[in-house]
């Protein structure tokens, strides 16, 4: 009898550590990733473009999703021969966005709230100078809150938005140019702005 009570015991420690022990781990040590800035350098693509230039800046997220469709939109640019600025949204990103005609602002929703590099950014940045902007939010399923919230700063910041492109990894994307993998959405999108 004392032996099954032990292993009961046991077996309760265990369940406890894997239902809540290794999930909480898990979250704690993804959770930077979330929030604090990633610094890179401002990479070009098409130096020559003659369509026009873009700044493109993002934050990359816990997964490679928002990066890939952050790319593919590049990609969609640079078919239409624009020059592209790209870098990841943290406190050493340029904020002078003279030059540029359009500005391309993206990033993962975390429970359906903006990351915190990029308002951060866009906090920082202040005045866009009536400049277009295009939206890219990435989620699960769900980040129209943190495309509300986007839309709404930048709007208040005097932007222009010309582009919302909302695009999911793990629920369905809405059919769009007649597909629905969101890297071939993305890529269109670009490919489809207006010149400037």
């Amino acid at each position: 009898m004392a032996s099954r009570k032990k292993l009961c015991a046991i077996c309760c420690v265990v369940l406890i550590v894997v239902l809540v022990v290794v999930p909480v781990t898990v979250i704690l040590a993804l959770l930077p990733l979330t929030v604090i800035p990633r610094i890179s350098d401002v990479y070009v693509y098409n130096e020559d473009g003659a369509t026009g230039t873009a700044f493109v800046v993002y934050h990359p997220g816990i997964s490679s999703f928002h990066q890939d469709v952050t790319l593919a939109f590049v990609n969609g640019l640079v078919n239409n021969d624009w020059r592209v600025d790209v870098t990841t949204a943290s406190g050493q990103t340029p904020t002078n966005l003279t030059g540029y005609d359009l500005m391309v602002l993206g990033g993962p929703s975390y429970g359906n709230a903006l990351c915190v590099p990029l308002a951060d950014y866009v906090n920082r940045l202040g005045d866009f100078g009536g400049i277009d902007v295009a939206l890219i939010i990435t989620s699960g399923g769900n980040g129209t809150g943190a495309m509300d919230t986007l839309e709404a700063q930048v709007e208040a910041a005097n932007g222009n938005v010309v582009l919302k492109l909302q695009l999911f990894n793990l629920y369905p994307n809405i059919d769009a140019y007649g597909n629905t993998n969101p890297i071939v959405i993305a890529t269109q999108a670009a490919e489809d702005l207006p010149l400037p």
